[in-house]
């Protein structure tokens, strides 16, 4: 069968409920990490993946991805090969994604400077808190301006802010760029708010899932944002009807970032991860003045251990103490 072809009905149920199988190990992975450890949960994952890409590789399957591609339910730029279109969609099945959804497509296939790879929509992201058991997604984004890029004649950015929330096991979990952290997107300055907001809402939705899962987005290519900053703003919280960031003083924020990264800890496998966590939460707590300014750095080197949106708390967490001591 050509790659050009449609595969049957049965051809398609059978594929799916292959791949169902294959992906359904591969989401329980990480109990049985939790159980057996981390050793047996890497080479059943790796037996999982392994599967996955015995039914992608089948010759009906990859009509289907190719067919997929032509008819917009797998986005593809207009540099991309076949080859391309087949070696990243497989990549992007590995990683939980679906090659078609109801809700529009779920990554886009794009090649940069390091080659092809693959950019998850909104929808897959979506896609991905459903499947952990979240409900209420939400994301809202807004244009702040238009600025000329500092240090960059002729290029400017657009600033916008927002916020992307969903619950999940009764706690609403929020991710938010207000306007001492906005978005900053590449743009013309004649450039109209509607897609940068889409993108933005991306970007918070895909922050969100990130936050609740702990993933990277290792072998996912991230469109450009000219931020000097590489930090998601996270606040978990209780009540679905919060404070509005901008209006609450430092120690307030200061206290939703310790009880959000007390909350991460809690479920983190790794003892010593939890442990380490912990221990710059409360150092920074206690700190005053003078140990805030000739530990900031330490604490700061401490954090790489864990993810991103960690770093970026933890960076917070200082910001907010150096307020409040100043106060």
């Amino acid at each position: 069968m050509g790659k050009g072809e449609l595969i049957t009905a049965d051809q398609a149920q059978t594929a799916g409920t292959l791949l169902a199988g294959c992906c359904q190990r591969l989401a329980t992975v990480t109990e049985i990490e939790e159980a057996q450890g981390a050793v047996v949960g890497s080479m059943q994952r790796l037996q999982a993946m392994a599967e996955i890409a015995a039914v992608l590789d089948r010759p009906e399957v990859e009509a289907m991805i190719m067919f997929a591609a032509r008819a917009g339910a797998i986005e593809t730029a207009q540099n991309v090969t076949d080859y391309d279109v087949l070696s990243v969609s497989k990549m992007a099945v590995c990683r939980g994604y679906l090659l078609a959804d109801a809700a529009g497509p779920q990554f886009a296939v794009i090649k940069g400077k390091g080659g092809a790879s693959f950019l998850v929509k909104e929808a897959g992201h979506r896609h991905k808190l459903r499947e952990r058991g979240a409900t209420q997604i939400k994301a809202s984004a807004a244009a702040l301006r238009v600025e000329p890029r500092a240090n960059t004649v002729g290029k400017h950015d657009m600033l916008l802010i927002g916020e992307a929330s969903c619950v999940l096991d009764g706690e609403t979990f929020k991710v938010e760029r207000d306007e001492r952290m906005p978005i900053r997107l590449p743009c013309y300055e004649t450039d109209g708010p509607d897609g940068h907001e889409a993108k933005a809402r991306r970007r918070l939705i895909r922050d969100l899932w990130l936050t609740i899962s702990g993933e990277e987005p290792t072998g996912e290519m991230l469109e450009q944002e000219e931020s000097l900053a590489d930090v998601r703003p996270v606040t978990m919280i209780e009540d679905s009807t919060p404070e509005p960031a901008n209006e609450m003083d430092p120690a307030k924020l200061f206290d939703m970032d310790v009880d959000s990264l007390r909350k991460i800890a809690k479920s983190m496998a790794d003892k010593s991860e939890r442990e380490a966590l912990a221990d710059i939460v409360k150092a920074i707590t206690a700190a005053d003045t003078e140990t805030l300014q000739a530990n900031a750095a330490d604490w700061m080197a401490a954090a790489r251990m864990h993810s991103k949106t960690v770093q970026g708390m933890v960076s917070n967490l200082i910001t907010y103490k150096a307020a409040m001591l100043a106060d």
